[in-house]
C-alpha cells in the first residue's frame, strides 16, 4: 500500500558527518543537512547564502635582493660604503641642502626595484616630515621613488622601507637609486647601518593576513608575505614594513598590537618593534628595545660568574658562631679572618676556597669563592652572639651571580610569541628553552630585569612538565593560557608576582595546531587541535577548576580537515550569532555559527573559484580572506573582504555612465567565466576576451563583475523504518517540496535523481514589471508538486541556478513510500 510521509525540518545543525547518518537516536540528525556548501546557517533556524566578497587587489610575492657590493655604492658626503654594505653603522658628515646624498648606488644592469630599506637610519639633531628620500635616476632625472619619509632622530631609530606603492605597482628598469636628506627639514649627521634593495619576483610567496588596531581606532589589515608586512586600511594600501622573515616562516610570525605599537615575533628572528609614526603612511621598524635581559645557564664554559660578598660585623663581641643555609659553625672565640675562614670551610656545604678579609677584629668580608658557594646568589648566614652582650650583623655587600649567557640572543634564538597580559609582556616558546615564560617587568614591557626585589621584578620561569611543553601560542581571557603542540596550561590566580611562585596548571586538553590561532566565543575558546582535523571547545569549569576542552567538530569532522587558519566574526548583517571561519589546507573553508547559550552550532563548506589561504577578522567586525585566484600565465593571492550582502567573489565594482553592452573588466579574469550584477539584474555567465564582456543587452550605472558558485542545501535521507515504524521500501519519491523562504531572488531545487529546476517565487499576478529581479526579492512559501524519478533517499536540494538572494528558513516533503 501506498503511504505518504510528510517530513519538516529547519536544519540548524548544519552539515553533518556522512557517518552521523544513521544516528537517528539523536536530535541533531533531524534537524540537519546531509550536504552543503556555499551557505551560512542561522541561529533561529535553517540557513542562508554566504553572499559574496569584494576584492583589493593582489599582494606581494617574492622577493630577490639585490647583492650589493662597496664598489657599486658612493658616499660623497661621508661615511664608508664597504661598512654600509657589510650591515654596520656608519656616519655622514653635517647634513646641508635640501637634496644632501647619503648614498647613492650603481648596479651593473638595469633593474626595477619594488622596495629599497633604510635600516636602522636616524638624524643627530632634528628630524623632519618627508626629510627622507629616495630617488633613479630616470635618463638625466632624478625622480622621487615612493614617498618621502619622515626623518627622526637617534631615540626613534629605525629601519624605513620605501615602496614602489600597492603590490601590483611597478616602475621602469633603471640601474641608478639614491638615498638623500632634505637638510632644509632635518639637521645633523646621518647614522644608518645599511642598505637593501629589492626586486619583486613571478612566484608568489606564502601569506597570511592578521589584524590590529591603532590609539585612535583604526582598524588595519596586516598582510605578511616574503620579507615584508603590508598594512591596509579597509583594503586600501597603506605602507610597507620590511619583516625580515622568508616565505617559509611566514606562517609562523605572532604579532602583538598595543596602541601605536606592533611587536612581531618568531623563534629565528629577534623580536621587532613597528610602530606608527602619526600617520597610517608612516611606520618604521626596530629590534625591540629590551634592556637588562637574564642570563642563564645553557651548558657552555662561563667566565662571567660572580661570587657573593657577606660582610660580618661584631657588635661588643667577638665571640659567636655562624648558622650557613642550616649547618652551624664550631665556636669562634676570637674573631679573626683565619678564624672565621676556618669556622666557615669546616663546614660539609661550603669546603675550602674562602676569601676573608677584614681590617680588625669587628668587621669581615667574607667572598664565598668555595667550590660548592662560588657564583651562587641567595646565600643565607646569620651569627649568634655566644657573650652576655653584644649582637652579630650580617648583610650582603654584592650578590652572587652564576655565568651563563642571554636567554634570549641570536645564538640561542628568541620568543615565538609574546602577549600583553597582567601588566607585563609575558613572552613564551624560546627557541632554546620552549617550556620557559619570560616576563617583563610590570608595566615596564621592555624591561627584563628579574633583580628588583619587589613584586613588579621581571620573572623568568620554567613551566613544569615531565612532556616538555613547547609553548606556540598564547591568549589572555579570565586568566592568561599558554598553548603547546601537546597540552594547555593557564594561570590558576589572576596576578602575575615576582614574590609568588606562578600557579599553573596543565589542563587535561590536547596541544594546538601551530600556527593556527585561538579565538574567544562566548565564554569559551575555540581552538584547533594538533594535526588540523579537530576544533575544540576550550571552557573553565568552576566544579573542576579546571580547563577543558570538548569536540566541538565530532557532529561534522569531515569538515575540520587540515586547518591552516581560523578567524571569528561577531554577530552581524542578519547572522545573530558569532561565526568562526576556518581556511582548509585543500583551499576550501568551514563556516561555524555558534551560539552557546541557545545550543546552537551549525557547520558548512565553502568554496570559491580559487583557493581561501588565509583569513582574519579585523576590529571593525569585517571578515577578511587571502584567496588564490587564477590569473594570464599564473595564480595571484589576493586580499578580498566578506560582503554577505553581496553577490559574487572577488567582486570588483566600476561605473558605466553611457549605455553599452560591451564592458572592459580586469585584465586577471582574461579567460575566465564571469557574471554582471548591474541595473538590479544578474546577467552572465561570460567569458572575457581581449579584457571584455559582451553582454546580450547594454546596462549602464553601478556594475559589478566576479565569479560566483552556488549555495546548495541537501536534507537528511529519508528512512521510513526510523520516520514510519514501517518497513522501509526499496525506492522513494519526492512528491512535493514546500519551502519557506525570506528576502530570496533565486532558487532551485533538484529531486528524484533530476537536475536542479527553477522554483517560481511569485505568480503572474504578483509580478511588478517595473522592478528587477534582484529589486523585488520574495518571502513567503514556495511549493513544487508533481516531481518524477525515484531513489533511496529521497532527498531535496535546494541550490540556484544562477547569483541570487537566498534565505530558507525551513523545507517541507512529502515522501511517497
Amino acid at each position: 500500500m501506498v503511504k505518504i510521509t510528510t517530513v519538516q525540518a529547519s536544519h540548524t545543525y548544519g552539515v553533518l558527518d556522512p557517518y552521523m547518518t544513521e544516528r537517528r537516536d539523536t536530535k541533531f540528525v533531524p534537524g540537519s543537512l546531509s550536504a552543503g556548501e556555499n551557505i551560512v546557517i542561522l541561529p533561529q533556524g535553517g540557513y542562508t547564502d554566504r553572499g559574496g566578497t569584494d576584492d583589493f587587489g593582489r599582494v606581494r610575492r617574492r622577493l630577490d635582493k639585490i647583492a650589493l657590493t662597496a664598489a657599486m655604492v658612493a658616499m660623497p658626503n661621508g661615511g664608508s660604503a664597504a661598512t654600509l654594505v657589510a650591515s654596520q653603522k656608519t656616519v655622514t658628515d653635517e647634513a646641508a641642502g635640501n637634496r644632501f646624498v647619503i648614498a647613492d648606488v650603481t648596479l651593473p644592469t638595469a633593474r626595477s626595484l619594488t622596495f629599497l630599506d633604510v635600516e636602522d637610519v636616524s638624524v643627530s639633531d632634528s628630524g623632519g616630515a618627508g626629510a627622507l628620500i629616495v630617488e633613479y635616476l630616470d635618463g638625466a632625472t632624478w625622480r622621487t621613488f615612493g614617498r618621502a619619509l619622515s626623518a627622526q632622530i637617534e631615540r626613534n631609530r629605525g629601519s624605513r622601507r620605501f615602496s614602489v606603492g600597492a603590490p601590483g605597482n611597478a616602475i621602469g628598469a633603471f640601474s641608478r637609486y639614491r638615498v638623500c636628506l632634505d637638510a632644509t627639514k632635518a639637521s645633523g649627521t646621518v647614522s644608518l647601518s645599511g642598505i637593501s634593495l629589492w626586486s619583486e619576483r613571478a612566484d608568489n610567496s606564502k601569506a597570511v593576513v592578521r589584524a590590529a588596531r591603532d590609539a585612535e581606532g583604526t582598524s588595519f589589515q596586516l598582510v605578511v608575505t616574503d620579507q615584508t608586512i603590508d598594512i591596509f586600511v579597509a583594503g586600501i594600501w597603506q605602507a610597507s614594513i620590511p619583516s625580515y622573515l622568508g616565505s617559509p616562516e611566514v606562517r609562523s610570525v605572532q604579532m602583538e598590537a598595543s596602541y601605536d605599537s606592533i611587536l612581531l615575533f618568531h623563534p629565528d628572528l629577534a623580536p621587532r618593534k613597528m610602530l606608527r609614526l602619526g600617520d597610517d603612511r608612516e611606520w618604521n621598524i626596530a629590534r625591540a628595545p629590551f634592556t637588562n635581559i637574564p642570563n642563564v645557564d645553557y651548558g657552555a664554559q662561563y667566565t662571567n660568574g660572580v661570587n657573593e660578598i657577606q660582610e660580618i660585623k661584631g657588635y661588643s663581641t667577638n665571640t659567636y658562631d655562624l648558622t650557613f643555609e642550616g649547618e652551624i659553625t664550631t665556636l669562634i672565640s676570637t674573631a679573626s679572618n683565619e678564624a672565621v675562614k676556618a669556622a666557615l670551610e669546616g663546614l660539609t656545604n661550603v669546603g675550602p676556597g674562602l676569601i676573608v678579609t677584614g681590617d680588625d677584629n669587628d668587621t669581615f668580608q667574607v667572598e664565598f669563592a668555595s667550590e660548592k658557594t662560588k657564583e651562587r646568589n641567595v646565600l643565607t648566614m646569620i651569627g649568634t652572639n655566644q657573650e652576655a652582650e653584644g649582637f652579630v650583623s650580617i648583610r650582603t655587600l654584592r650578590e652572587g651571580k652564576p655565568g651563563g649567557e642571554p636567554i634570549i640572543s641570536s645564538a640561542r634564538g628568541f620568543p615565538a610569541v609574546g602577549r600583553f597580559a597582567m601588566g607585563r609582556l609575558n613572552m613564551f616558546g624560546l627557541r632554546s628553552r620552549p617550556a620557559t615564560q619570560l616576563s617583563s617587568v610590570t608595566s615596564q614591557p621592555f624591561d627584563l630585569s628579574s633583580e628588583i626585589k619587589t613584586a613588579v621584578s621581571a620573572l623568568v620561569y620554567d613551566i613544569a612538565d615531565s612532556e616538555g611543553a613547547a609553548i606556540v601560542d598564547a591568549l589572555f581571557g579570565r586568566t592568561l593560557i599558554m598553548f603547546s603542540t601537546d597540552a594547555v596550561y593557564f594561570y590558576g590566580n589572576r596576578k602575575l608576582s615576582a614574590e609568588e611562585t606562578p600557579d599553573i596548571v596543565r589542563s587535561p586538553s590536547p596541544g594546538i595546531e601551530p600556527g593556527v590561532p585561538p579565538v574567544q566565543t562566548d565564554d569559551a575558546i575555540l581552538y584547533v587541535e594538533k594535526g588540523g582535523e579537530v576544533l575544540r571547545l576550550l571552557s573553565y569549569s568552576e566544579i573542576d577548576q579546571n580547563y577543558t576542552a570538548g569536540n566541538a567538530s565530532v557532529l561534522s569532522a569531515f569538515l575540520v580537515d587540515g586547518v591552516v587558519d581560523m578567524a571569528k566574526r561577531r554577530s552581524a548583517n542578519g547572522i545573530d550569532a558569532d561565526l568562526a571561519v576556518m581556511a582548509n589546507a585543500d583551499g576550501t573553508a568551514t563556516a561555524l555559527t555558534i551560539l552557546r547559550t541557545q545550543d546552537v552550532s551549525g557547520f558548512a563548506p565553502w568554496r570559491t573559484d580559487g583557493k581561501f589561504v588565509s583569513t582574519v577578522v579585523d576590529r571593525s567586525n569585517d571578515l577578511w580572506f587571502l584567496c588564490e585566484r587564477e590569473r594570464p600565465g599564473g595564480t595571484d593571492i589576493r586580499l578580498e573582504r566578506f560582503a554577505p550582502i553581496k553577490l559574487l567573489d572577488e567582486g570588483t565594482e566600476f561605473e558605466v555612465v553611457t549605455p553599452s553592452a560591451t564592458l572592459t573588466v580586469a585584465a586577471r579574469f582574461e579567460g575566465r567565466s564571469v557574471w554582471i550584477v548591474a541595473e538590479g539584474q544578474v546577467i552572465g555567465p561570460v567569458t572575457v576576451t581581449a579584457g571584455q564582456v559582451t553582454l546580450p543587452v547594454p546596462v549602464s550605472g553601478m556594475v559589478r563583475v566576479g565569479t560566483w558558485l552556488p549555495a546548495t542545501a541537501t536534507d537528511q535521507p529519508v528512512r521510513r523504518e526510523q520516520e514510519t515504524n514501517q518497513r522501509e521500501a526499496r525506492l522513494k519519491r519526492v512528491v512535493r517540496a514546500k519551502l519557506s523562504v525570506v528576502e530570496t531572488t533565486s532558487l532551485a531545487i533538484a529531486c528524484n535523481g533530476s537536475a536542479p529546476f527553477d522554483m517560481p517565487l511569485a505568480a503572474n499576478d504578483e509580478t511588478i514589471l517595473d522592478r528587477a529581479p534582484l529589486d523585488a526579492p520574495f518571502t513567503g512559501f514556495c511549493e513544487a508538486e508533481g516531481m518524477h524519478g525515484f531513489t533511496d533517499a529521497a532527498t531535496v536540494t535546494v541550490t540556484q541556478l544562477r547569483p541570487g538572494f537566498l534565505t530558507v528558513r525551513s523545507v517541507t516533503k512529502d515522501v511517497v513510500m
